[in-house]
């Protein structure tokens, strides 16, 4: 994910040395909310009790972070 994003921007010329942190913190996070999407996918919203599943709480959370 890092190095897509990286290979992305790079023509532009617009990277800083703070960018690269930014850019890290953004792939994770991306990455995380596809592993909950994942999750939800091949395991549904609800867990065996019928509740929300966990993943449900978690992705949103990482949307909140990423956005």
């Amino acid at each position: 994910m890092f190095k897509g994003i990286v290979d992305y921007l790079t023509p532009s010329g617009i990277f800083g040395n703070i960018d690269v942190h930014i850019i890290t913190h953004a792939a994770i996070t991306i990455d995380r909310i596809n592993e909950c999407e994942r999750q939800l996918n091949e395991n549904g919203l609800l867990d065996e009790d019928g509740k929300p599943s966990a993943y449900v709480n978690m992705k949103s959370n990482y949307m909140k972070e990423f956005f």
